[in-house]
C-alpha cells in the first residue's frame, strides 16, 4: 500500500494552476505549476452536479475543463489525494487498493507519481513521490 501523502510533499501544489491535461494510454497527466502528477488510477472530477470518473463518458471533458483552475486547497487519505479548485470543483487522484484493482485481479503497485518542478520549471526526477 502506498504511504499517505503529506501535507509538505503537497504544498507545491497549492496556489498552482493547472495548465495541462494529457491522456497517456491507460494513465492522465496533469501539469500544475510546472509539477507533474501522474495518475494510474481513474481520476474523479467532483462537481456540484456529481462525480465524473475517467473514462466515463464526460470525463475528458470535465477533467480539461480544470484547466486555467488553481489549487486552492489539498486534503489527502489513504485513499485518496483530492486538490480543491478555485472552480470549486475537487480533482480526485484515487489510491486505494481498491482503485489499483485491475477487472483481472491484479493490483497495480502505484496509483499517482508526483514530480515536483525544481525553480527554474524543471522536472525533479530526483525527489518524485510515488503512491
Amino acid at each position: 500500500m502506498p504511504a499517505m501523502p503529506t501535507a509538505d510533499v503537497l504544498a507545491p501544489l497549492l496556489r498552482g494552476d493547472l495548465d495541462t491535461v494529457s491522456f497517456v494510454r491507460d494513465y492522465v497527466e496533469l501539469r500544475i505549476d510546472y509539477n507533474l502528477l501522474r495518475c494510474m488510477t481513474r481520476p474523479i472530477v467532483r462537481t456540484g452536479r456529481g462525480d465524473i470518473r475517467f473514462p466515463e463518458p464526460g470525463s475528458r471533458d470535465a477533467l480539461c475543463a480544470l484547466i486555467d483552475s488553481a489549487v486552492s486547497q489539498v486534503a489527502a487519505t489513504d485513499d485518496a489525494i483530492e486538490l480543491l479548485m478555485d472552480s470549486g470543483d475537487t480533482l480526485v487522484l484515487p489510491l486505494g487498493e481498491a482503485s489499483r484493482t485491475l477487472p483481472d485481479g491484479r493490483v497495480l503497485p502505484e496509483a499517482v507519481h508526483l514530480v515536483p518542478a525544481d525553480e527554474r520549471g524543471r522536472l525533479d526526477t530526483a525527489k518524485m513521490v510515488v503512491w
